[in-house]
């Protein structure tokens, strides 16, 4: 079972890190279980925030047709209307009971579902959202690279020879740019709705000493959340190989609201021979 990110392999690392991600920048959702003309009920709860009297939305989510077969016919009323992706249906939900991982709701009419009423009326399976205040974007940035511990230093001897400590700041460099990336791209996958980071002045030394600035540094982008961490030589680094020791990476990727310090979600994890892997 697995409870931290300590319990996953690293080739799904990545792909954990961005769900649990989405799941905290995301308003909470759960999905339609049962339903009919006025009632339904949603696998969403207590533990998801909702109460008695919230009123919440509904997405219904369709795949694209895979032949034109399933297109269906112009001459049918509900061609064209919500044929594929995801559609923010008019009805209104409001809850009435919650329990702890599921709540009960009343289904107000909206007038047009004999109209459509494939497209318009409530069904299992609807995705259901708790309202939120405005909408989440999120700006991914790229970790901030830290010198290495002194003793990893003086076992590579990183502090005497210079082209060795220059091919160790390169690769964190690389390494810290495809995180991001990858991390950026998987979220968009997920459909959170992203923002390019704000660009930071660039600096001539690649392991930076001043992480707190840089890890506090506000980005004036128009994003609600922000993706940040640092990147570091990792303490299980092949110190016995000295300069021939693979790269390998202590990540600190963590995830807060702009307009607070409240960190909602931290991952620390090592990341091993990523910009040149080995078999």
């Amino acid at each position: 079972m697995i409870k931290t990110v300590d319990d996953v392999p690293q080739e799904h690392i990545l792909r954990y890190i961005t769900n649990r991600i989405a799941q905290a920048v995301l308003p909470n959702a759960g999905l339609v279980k049962q339903t009919n003309d006025l009632a339904a009920i949603a696998s969403l709860g207590k533990r998801a925030g909702v109460h008695a009297g919230d009123r919440l939305r509904v997405i219904r989510t369709k795949r694209a047709p895979r032949s034109l077969t399933e297109v269906g016919s112009p001459g049918d009323r509900n061609y064209g209307l919500f044929a594929y992706g995801d559609s923010y249906l008019p009805t209104e939900l409001t809850v009435t009971q919650a329990a702890d991982d599921q709540c009960t709701l009343t289904v107000s009419s909206t007038g047009i579902e004999k109209e459509w009423p494939q497209n318009v009326s409530l069904q299992e399976n609807d995705l259901v959202l708790v309202r939120a205040k405005g909408t989440r974007v999120v700006s991914v940035e790229t970790p901030v690279t830290v010198p290495p511990s002194p003793r990893i230093t003086s076992r590579l001897r990183l502090n005497t020879n210079r082209l060795v400590l220059q091919k160790y700041e390169l690769n964190a460099q690389q390494t810290a740019s495809q995180v991001s990336e990858l991390i950026g791209s998987a979220l968009k996958n997920l459909h959170v709705p992203m923002v390019a980071p704000a660009a930071k002045p660039t600096s001539r030394k690649r392991f930076t000493r001043n992480t707190r600035k840089r890890e506090n540094t506000v980005p004036d982008n128009g994003a609600t959340h922000r993706v940040y961490g640092t990147i570091t030589l990792s303490p299980k680094i092949n110190v016995k190989a000295r300069a021939a020791a693979r790269p390998h990476y202590r990540l600190e990727i963590k995830v807060s609201p702009v307009n607070s310090n409240e960190i909602i979600e931290q991952f620390d994890f090592d990341l091993k021979d990523f910009v040149s892997p080995s078999n």
